[in-house]
């Protein structure tokens, strides 16, 4: 019984790797790309 349990249980664990992984990625892009944001953009996009 406890190898049935294993290989879910290392695939969500893989899971939660690559989402915690994927958010500090987007949170590193999202720091990267704030240089090119400029004061109106906003309004910009409201267009």
């Amino acid at each position: 019984m406890a190898r049935s349990t294993s290989r879910p249980t290392r695939l969500a664990e893989e899971a939660s790797a690559a989402a915690q992984s994927m958010a500090e990625q987007a949170r590193a892009l999202r720091e990267a790309v704030a240089v090119f944001t400029t004061p109106d953009a906003d309004a910009w996009h409201a267009r």
